[in-house]
């Protein structure tokens, strides 16, 4: 399962890097969740989550997600950031993943 974590979490981390790479409008265009269109093992599921509050936030969240029996979520890995208002940037805290975990 180890190794599993950890492909997951290179797959995340390669993920919110081309993220934070994209412009503020680029960002605003997100739809609310999209699948990544890579294909990176059959078990794998991945994809971004985006969502924008009513304070001008927009938060982003790369998430990875192995299933097992039934489509049950196995392990989920997930990193994300937000983008205030007034265009700073920071990383989530731990209890901002949650809804996503």
């Amino acid at each position: 399962m180890k190794d599993y974590l950890n492909y997951m979490r290179s797959i995340v981390a390669r993920r919110c890097a081309e993220l934070r790479e994209l412009d503020i409008e680029a960002i605003r265009a997100l739809p609310g969740y999209s699948p990544d269109a890579s294909i990176y093992d059959d078990k794998v599921r991945c994809g971004v989550h985006h969502r924008s509050t009513p304070a001008g936030q927009h938060i982003v969240v790369a998430q990875a997600v192995r299933d097992s029996w039934f489509g049950m979520a196995y392990a989920v890995q997930l990193d994300g950031f937000a983008i205030e208002a007034d265009g700073t940037r920071r990383e989530l805290a731990e209890n901002e993943k949650w809804e996503y975990d």
